[in-house]
């Protein structure tokens, strides 16, 4: 696996207050999966299995993450102890290749 897609979902558009209750994976084209984690109508897995098990993988330095606004993820992921490295952000190269568009979400 050299690159792998990542979101979180969270009960706040602020990174610092929110709550994690989700993560979408995809490690090639058409191949993706959500775990959730802190739905209150659904069964959820075990966040801190989940988080343990993601951790060495999204810290590999060999392994890019990409994400749209990745930053957010960034403290996200940061708040449960995990450090993301090797990041590429989709609304940040949207910026670059055309900075003239209203909204690069």
């Amino acid at each position: 696996m050299r690159e792998i897609a990542i979101d979180t979902e969270t009960t706040s558009l602020d990174p610092h207050i929110a709550s994690l209750v989700g993560i979408s994976l995809s490690t090639k084209i058409g191949k993706a999966c959500y775990m959730p984690l802190g739905h209150k109508n659904a069964k959820c897995l075990n966040k801190e299995k989940i988080i343990q098990k993601l951790k060495p993988i999204l810290e590999d330095k060999s392994i890019k993450k990409i994400g749209q606004n990745i930053k957010f993820d960034f403290i996200v992921f940061y708040k449960h102890g995990i450090t993301l490295s090797s990041m590429e952000d989709t609304m940040l190269m949207s910026y670059v290749l055309d900075a003239g568009k209203n909204r690069h979400n």
